[in-house]
């Protein structure tokens, strides 16, 4: 019994460190995205000012945070691909929109919360649920 309860502590503390917090601001606030480490951040800044972060992991999955609340993440061609070009995410500012898909067997989610915009493509099956709980930790800092 005690070999299970230090086995599973293991586990769980490995679980804890294999993420880092990162901070992004995103006008009057800060969101803060726990992500996998082995990422390399780059940042995009359009014609239109919106910004966005991307965490690209060796493997090319990508996992994206942007404050364009219409089009998205502007790494994020499927979409089109798959609900067309006209696609915006600005609706209600309170609402939220998540939308997903496949392509060449990785997975692709966009989740528009409030003001902002996360999600992640070129995920392979294996690290799916990974990459679903890095964005369901997303919290907003003043």
């Amino acid at each position: 019994m005690r070999f299970i309860i230090a086995a599973f502590s293991i586990i769980v503390c490995t679980s804890c460190i294999a993420q880092k917090a990162v901070r992004f601001p995103a006008g009057k606030h800060n969101y803060i995205l726990d992500v996998p480490y082995g990422y390399k951040l780059t940042t995009v800044k359009d014609d239109h000012g919106f910004k966005e972060y991307r965490m690209v992991y060796p493997d090319s999955s990508v996992i994206y945070i942007t404050n364009d609340n219409k089009s998205g993440g502007a790494i994020n061609t499927v979409k089109a691909e798959k609900y067309g070009d006209g696609i915006y995410l600005k609706i209600l500012s309170s609402d939220t929109l998540n939308i997903n898909g496949i392509k060449s067997e990785k997975y692709w989610r966009e989740q528009k919360i409030n003001n902002i915009v996360i999600g992640y493509l070129n995920v392979p099956p294996n690290k799916k649920e990974q990459y679903d709980q890095a964005l369901s930790t997303i919290r907003q800092k003043k």
